[in-house]
């Protein structure tokens, strides 16, 4: 766990994945960076780097890379995606939906296609139960930060 005023050699990666300058000390512009990600992406602002908040930043990184690649594309155009909505954002909600599903040995659901009906929103709503997550059977960008943070830390350590 990095926090202010740590100097360990991978503060430079964690400065050069936030866009900031690598000084190699983790200063209040660091610590500031990294509330930033935390609150973006859901997790608790404290400032500190743990494993959950280094795949978020690494997440993030590949998506700014992905966006770099293929254009204005995040994903995350139209929150909350709900039952009756249709669309390369659904098809791609799916994709993840499906994978998370794969890591929690849920096999009785696998959402497909590009319309979020009432095989998305039964996946949806088991998912938000495993994350602790309640709410609706909507997807919000907390839940599908949560969802795409489960499947990365996955494929992380399973190599």
């Amino acid at each position: 766990m990095y926090m202010i005023s740590d100097k360990p050699a991978g503060i430079k990666a964690v400065q050069g994945l936030l866009g900031i300058n690598p000084s190699g000390i983790y200063n209040k512009k660091t610590e500031m960076a990294v509330k930033e990600l935390q609150r973006k992406t859901g997790l608790r602002e404290n400032g500190r780097v743990n494993y959950e908040t280094f795949l978020a930043i690494l997440e993030n990184r590949q998506e700014q890379a992905d966006m770099a690649i293929y254009g204005n594309y995040s994903g995350t155009a139209s929150f909350p995606y709900v039952k009756g909505m249709n669309g390369d954002e659904i098809t791609q909600l799916h994709v993840y939906i499906s994978n998370a599903l794969d890591l929690y040995a849920y096999d009785h659901i696998y959402p497909k296609g590009s319309y979020y009906n009432t095989d998305t929103e039964k996946a949806v709503i088991f998912l938000r139960e495993i994350f602790g997550l309640g709410g609706e059977s909507g997807v919000d960008s907390v839940l599908y930060t949560r969802i795409k943070r489960e499947i990365f830390a996955h494929w992380a350590t399973d190599v």
